[in-house]
């Protein structure tokens, strides 16, 4: 069986690769634990857009809890992020910024 588009794009080594480059722009940044957050038991049954949202979270959680300090990070590493994972920096602004924002404003309808 072909291997599926997600295992080409997502897989662990590109994850590990995301890290390294965070932890070069944020030296505090915990690579092994992000990895392994990211590369749960579920990872190798996730589906593309999953990989993408779960990875999306676990950066959420590995990341200063200040959506400023956390963005500046994430422009950071911009030049340093070359695949498919790069997905993951507008999907945190989506997750963590423009949802929160919409539901916020959502309140004075």
């Amino acid at each position: 069986m072909p291997e599926k588009l997600k295992d080409i794009l997502f897989p662990r080594e590109k994850v590990n690769q995301f890290a390294e480059a965070l932890q070069q722009v944020h030296p505090e940044f915990n690579t092994i634990g992000f990895v392994n957050d990211v590369c749960d038991s579920d990872w190798p049954d996730r589906e593309l857009k999953e990989k993408m949202r779960h990875t999306t979270l676990c950066l959420g959680k590995h990341l200063p809890a200040d959506y400023g300090k956390a963005i500046k990070i994430l422009l950071a590493v911009v030049p340093f992020v070359k695949g498919f994972e790069a997905i993951v920096l507008p999907d945190f602004a989506e997750v963590y910024w423009a949802q929160p924002l919409g539901y916020f404003a959502a309140g004075f309808r």
